[in-house]
């Protein structure tokens, strides 16, 4: 009895979790994170959000593709990648060097690069007439994310710096 309630104890906050992105409630969680990033004003906090909000979307992602609502899939996609656009851009216009202080742009690399690694897995399952439309967005997700990784390290080998900007 004790074993059982031993692993009772251990199991089932990890069972909730799962139950959380598997039912209804999962939506909602969805929605509260989508809220609570959209009213976010501060950038950094805002790109620290997003792989809450990836990790979440990227559930829903799943389940329309494995539904076949490749359609609403696509929609929540282009979403997730305006989200990324805008946070960029809110982090570029705070002036901030990325490589001396690259809280935020840190987060929103490791969200992009996690959506990149999902949105290929996903990219596998699709029909050839619905793989144009996330491709194009796995393009996008690839330049933000090449972008960021020349913005928090700029000095690396290949790298061209011209009047002290880098340049993909």
């Amino acid at each position: 009895m004790r074993i059982f309630s031993a692993l009772l104890h251990v199991l089932a906050p990890w069972a909730g979790m799962a139950l959380l992105f598997m039912t209804p409630a999962g939506q909602i969680r969805v929605q509260d994170l989508r809220t609570q990033f959209v009213r976010e004003p501060n950038p950094v906090r805002r790109a620290k959000l997003l792989p809450k909000l990836e990790q979440a979307e990227f559930v829903e992602i799943r389940q329309h593709v494995d539904g076949g609502d490749y359609a609403k899939a696509l929609e929540i996609l282009g979403g997730y990648r305006d989200d990324i656009r805008a946070t960029q851009k809110a982090l570029d216009a705070t002036g901030v060097d990325p490589e001396k202080k690259p809280a935020g742009y840190k987060e929103l690399q490791i969200a992009v690069r996690e959506s990149l690694r999902q949105l290929n897995e996903i990219f596998v399952a699709l029909p050839g007439d619905w793989k144009m439309g996330f491709d194009d967005i796995r393009r996008e997700l690839e330049t933000a994310n090449n972008r960021l990784i020349v913005q928090l390290f700029p000095h690396q080998p290949g790298h061209q710096q011209q009047s002290g900007k880098t340049k993909l």
